[in-house]
């Protein structure tokens, strides 16, 4: 009889164990993510800064943007009726170590999910290796943004396809196989290129199919204007002036991941893409040496 009862004892407590590990885990998803050991969800109070404007994704607050201090950044606020008398509380950093359910730090000290969707800015020195091959990076000027892999069957991108554990072969990123790496063209088949990969330690390109159409436009973003000549010159192209883009005779929304993007143009510029749907051109002129990075995607033209 005794037996039976601390059977059943231990069975009673195995199973309140297992309901209060299924409320701690449902809890920690609904946070944002965790600083100085709290969690953050839309309903805290108070500024939290925050490296991306997207990092801040509720209803009831309002996303900031901080210039000032050591690198931009944003803080996420409270909305109010009278934004121009807001008084925003200057970026602070915190110095908390990271729980290992949310390990993937920011560069504020944020401590994300490796399961997190919106992108993370983490410090350059810091490859995002917490989350093994469930996220991957991309450059973003002197940081790094750690963005979350998906399906590999999705992804079209032959540089997000090896950093996310997948195969580039004919256009497509395959779960088994072997990636060809190269350093030049010429070490690649036939109709294939040397497609250049930023982020990956001791691999400068991957062997990739050569582009059908006459416009190409990476599914990444993190590009500069140097990395963007790099690209449209193994495709075989050049950035594309202006008016080209203007009088494009594909449907660049087709061949782009998003239109929500800036992009180069030559000689010395780059163009909002999506404000060729608007009713007004957004363009930044004479400064291209000094942009790139976070939602600056690559887009060439073919030289024939």
């Amino acid at each position: 009889m005794k037996s039976m009862w601390l059977f059943g004892g231990i069975l009673i407590g195995l199973l309140a164990y297992q309901v209060y590990d299924k409320w701690i885990q449902e809890q920690r998803a609904k946070c944002l993510f965790y600083r100085g050991e709290k969690c953050i969800v839309c309903d805290t109070e108070g500024a939290w800064p925050i490296g991306y404007r997207e990092n801040c994704p509720c209803e009831n607050k309002t996303p900031y943007y901080v210039e000032e201090g050591l690198f931009p950044a944003w803080q996420c606020m409270d909305k109010t009726e009278q934004d121009e008398e807001l008084e925003i509380p200057p970026v602070s950093i915190s110095a908390t170590a990271c729980p290992k359910h949310h390990p993937l730090r920011d560069i504020l000290g944020n401590c994300y999910a490796c399961n997190t969707p919106t992108a993370v800015r983490i410090a350059h020195s810091n490859k995002g290796s917490v989350c093994g091959r469930s996220r991957y990076t991309l450059p973003d000027q002197l940081v790094n943004k750690s963005v979350l892999c998906p399906p590999l069957s999705d992804i079209r991108d032959p540089e997000i396809c090896v950093a996310c554990g997948g195969v580039v072969s004919d256009g497509k990123c395959l779960h088994e196989g072997k990636n060809h790496f190269c350093k030049e063209n010429t070490d690649c088949g036939e109709n294939e290129v040397c497609f250049p990969l930023r982020q990956i330690e001791e691999k400068s390109g991957v062997c990739a199919k050569r582009s059908e159409h006459k416009w190409f436009c990476s599914g990444a973003d993190g590009y500069d204007l140097a990395t963007v000549q790099q690209l449209c010159s193994r495709l075989g192209m050049h950035v594309p002036a202006l008016d080209e883009i203007e009088t494009a005779d594909e449907d660049l929304s087709a061949l782009c991941s998003t239109l929500d993007m800036w992009t180069f143009f030559a000689p010395d510029g780059a163009v909002w893409l999506k404000s060729f749907t608007e009713e007004f051109l957004f363009t930044r002129e004479g400064e291209s040496d000094k942009l790139g990075g976070h939602t600056f995607h690559a887009l060439c033209h073919t030289d024939n």
